[in-house]
Parts: structure tokens; sequence; C-alpha cells
């Protein structure tokens, strides 16, 4: 048999709705499309859709099921998932064969493999790996991925690691600290990623904030961010959200804006103040933030009007657009109320 196995992955495109009104089933979260698949391999797409509807593709890896060499897996009907030549792709098929194939579906889990790590993680090694450029996904993996120079960018997939934050934040917070190798930035935006499970690394996250590394807005501002979620006690923050929104760096007065309304509150009034705050900064970028976390909280008739002056008078574009949007819908609660 050839180990350069091909896959044939079809679909039907025939007048199909956009995703978001056709597809009924919630697409799963990461990890939770393995339990019940028939089938998972992971394949590159090696070119576009043919003529009969087919994308032609190499398998990387399998882990559940028997491939032959060659086979097709039919993407059907209204979730059907599509592909993108030259491009990786980690895929369930949760199906029986049908007569054109397996049926893959948006809803299946299928997702392209630099966005699978955890299910990679948690798939451990293949049973084959067809291609050897594959490489399986290990805490050791995660911590060289983050560690390289454009680490923040992998930042984000730690938020699904946090099954394993035991293991991860102690490294995380050796990298942050400079005492081990890396990315320092990109380890502070993982462990903002990781939240509350990342609580033990908040002392070196508030000496990253220090005054002391003003200089670097950055790291200032990813720091900030992180304390703001591995700790939601507002009376902890108080002291750097107070100074934060002071910050001549517009970046760091942001970060405030876009956690406030997640903190665990003690003083409403203070919590009002920061808002109106918020409202009046002369960065458009703030002001649309702050209208936007409006939402989560019955303000006074005073804030309401301010944001209604916001949109008729606000020069921005999108600060004019956050204040109708707050608006309307603040009408329709009444509406209904």
């Amino acid at each position: 048999m050839n180990c350069r196995a091909l896959v044939l992955a079809g679909v039907v495109l025939a007048s199909l709705p956009t995703r978001s009104s056709a597809c009924q089933c919630g697409i799963p979260a990461p990890g939770q499309a393995i339990l019940g698949a028939r089938l998972i391999f992971a394949v590159h797409v090696t070119g576009p859709r043919g003529h009969d509807g087919r994308f032609p593709a190499r398998v990387l890896a399998v882990w559940k099921g028997d491939l032959p060499e060659s086979t097709t897996v039919a993407l059907t009907g209204a979730c059907g998932y599509a592909f993108d030549a030259g491009h990786d792709y980690l895929v369930f098929i949760h199906s029986s064969a049908d007569s054109i194939g397996h049926a893959v579906g948006l809803c299946s889990g299928t997702r392209p493999l630099e966005n699978a790590y955890l299910d990679r993680y948690l798939l451990g090694t293949p049973v084959i790996r067809y291609d050897d450029a594959y490489e399986p996904v290990t805490l050791d993996t995660m911590m060289k991925r983050i560690g390289e120079s454009d680490g923040e960018r992998f930042a984000p997939a730690f938020a699904d690691f946090r099954i394993e934050a035991a293991l991860l934040v102690p490294r995380l917070r050796r990298m942050a600290r400079a005492e081990l190798p890396g990315n320092q930035l990109a380890a502070v935006r993982a462990i903002d990623a990781l939240g509350e499970t990342a609580s033990d690394a908040y002392p070196d996250l508030f000496e990253l904030f220090d005054l002391r590394t003003k200089h670097d807005v950055a790291m200032r501002a990813a720091a900030l961010s992180a304390m703001l979620s591995v700790n939601r006690d507002y009376h902890q923050n108080r002291k750097p959200i107070l100074e934060a929104i002071q910050d001549p760096a517009p970046d760091v007065r942001a970060v405030v804006f876009e956690h406030i309304w997640h903190q665990r509150q003690s003083d409403e009034k203070e919590v009002r103040k920061i808002v109106w705050r918020g409202l009046t900064d002369e960065d458009p970028k703030i002001r649309t933030i702050s209208i936007r976390g409006c939402r989560f909280s019955d303000f006074s008739d005073a804030t309401a009007k301010k944001i209604k002056d916001l949109a008729r008078t606000d020069p921005s574009n999108e600060v004019v657009d956050a204040a109708s949007e707050y608006l309307d819908a603040r009408e329709r609660n009444r509406v209904r109320r």
C-alpha cells in the first residue's frame, strides 16, 4: 500500500444557505468531538475542488478507523464543511458510510489542524502516521510554540488547556519572568487565556505591570489584562485599575474597560465612575469599548443621556454605531418591561 494515502473530500455546494442560518446543531467545543467518532484522521488538502465536487487530500495521520489507500469523504447538506486547498484539517466522521462516502459536516467537530491543539493533545500519538511532518501535540509542544517569536498569535489556544493549568502555569510563570528562554509577552498572554486557573501567577503579573515596566506598553497592557483575568476580585485589583485609567497609553487604559464588567465588584458607585471615565476618554476605541460594556448593567438616565449625546455628536463612526446599538437595545428592554 502506498503510505501516502489519498483521501477525496467531496462537498455538495449547490444553493447552500449561509452556515449561520442553515445549521441547527451546535459546533462541538475542542475535545468534545472525539467521543463517538467513527473515523478520526488528519489530512492535507492538496488542490482545489474538482469538477466532481471533491477535494484531493493527503492523509497525514489516523487515530481511529481503517482508511484504505483511497476513499471518499463527502461534505453533504447545508452544514457541509468547506475545505481550502493547501490547508491541513483534523477530520471527525460520526455517521456511517452512505452511497458516496462518509458525511462530514460543519457540526462534526472537523476543524483546521492549527486550531485543533486540544483535540490532538487528547488523541495523543496517532495509530498510523503517514507523513513524518505531522507532529503530535504535548505540553512540551505547547511551551515550545508559545516561546517562539510569534508566540503571541498562539497564546489564545491555551484557553482550551485549563484542564492542564497545574502543569502549564509554573512553566509559563518562569518564562514570563525570563527565567526560561522564550517569549515573555506570549507567556503572559497565555496566562491570560488560562484565566482563573492561573491565579498563582497574580504576583508575577503585578510585578510586570509595575511602574518599572511602564516604558513597555505592550507588556504593561498584557500583564494588566492577565491580572484581571486570573483574579476577578475588584477590591484586590482596585489599585492597578485606578492607576491604569490614568495611563498615557490608550492600550493600557483600554484593558480596564474591556474587563471592568467581569470584576466581582463591591463598590458599584466607583465602578460607574470608571465607566463614565471611559465614555469621556479621548480615544474613540475606549469610548466604543465603554459603550458596549454598558449592556451588562442597568445604568442611570445620566449615563444613557451621555451615550445619546455620543450617538449624535461623536466624530467617530464606530462610537456612533456602538451608541446607537446600545440605545436601541435599551429601548427594546424598556418596551418589554
